[in-house]
């Protein structure tokens, strides 16, 4: 079955689209307004043997498996509209987009549902996985997509973003400004690079532009809710909490 998108305000066409795929983009789910999609998403067989050789450990079956090619493959094309994914984890307040990062198992997910918790309806969680950062009249705006990680989180709309910060776990909670040099050491991990030259090109001078336009931290956190106060006081957020 084919699947009409709409991702990051990007009609996307995914070609047999999986079940699983299926399943987590319903709210994606486009129009059949007779537009036709800018972007054409397969996965052929060997795109799912490379996922399911690059970590064989986790056990995601095949339907699975080409779920996250389609996504690979997705991230890819996605350079041309100026957009890549970052594994991180988003949520919007006041029209703004908070981005957090980490090592698996960090607490990433944890922070950004304490910051709904925190701040309740006036919180919007954009993602809780894989957003696409994408730039647009040259703002990069944070969007959901369906690839959201096992909590599901995930909307169908996009925020300019106002910082990402990078999670470490500590005993005090403190936030603080950091360097293009300690950025990159950090997002590259948490990014899919590319193999073809010209992609990587491209990648690397979204990268350029996005570090000198959205400011990056290091947040040292406990679990709590002066963890979401420094963090959001940090990162330039104008409430009164």
């Amino acid at each position: 079955m084919d699947l009409d998108l709409n991702i990051a305000r990007i009609r996307v066409r995914i070609i047999d689209a999986d079940a699983h795929t299926i399943v987590i983009s319903k709210k994606y789910q486009a129009e059949n307004d007779g537009r036709l999609p800018e972007l054409f998403i397969a996965a052929s067989p060997d795109d799912i043997s490379k996922v399911e050789a690059e970590d064989p450990s986790i056990p995601l079956g095949r339907e699975m498996a080409k779920s996250f090619a389609l996504l690979e493959n997705l991230d890819m094309a996605m350079l041309e509209k100026d957009a890549f994914y970052l594994h991180a984890s988003s949520v919007a307040v006041d029209g703004r987009a908070y981005l957090f990062s980490a090592k698996s198992g960090t607490g990433k997910s944890t922070h950004v549902s304490l910051w709904k918790k925190h701040f309740g309806s006036d919180a919007t969680i954009i993602n809780g996985d894989r957003p696409f950062l994408r730039k647009i009249d040259g703002v990069f705006h944070a969007f959901g997509s369906p690839w959201a990680g096992k909590e599901g989180w995930s909307v169908n709309d996009g925020f300019p973003i106002a910082g990402l910060c990078f999670i470490e776990r500590g005993q005090e909670n403190s936030i603080e400004r950091i360097g293009h040099t300690d950025v990159i050491d950090k997002i590259f991990r948490q990014l899919r690079l590319p193999h073809e030259m010209d992609k990587m090109e491209k990648l690397l001078s979204l990268l350029d532009e996005f570090l000198n336009k959205v400011p990056c931290y290091r947040l040292y956190c406990n679990i709590s809710d002066e963890a979401v106060m420094v963090s959001y006081k940090g990162m330039g957020g104008e409430r009164t909490l």
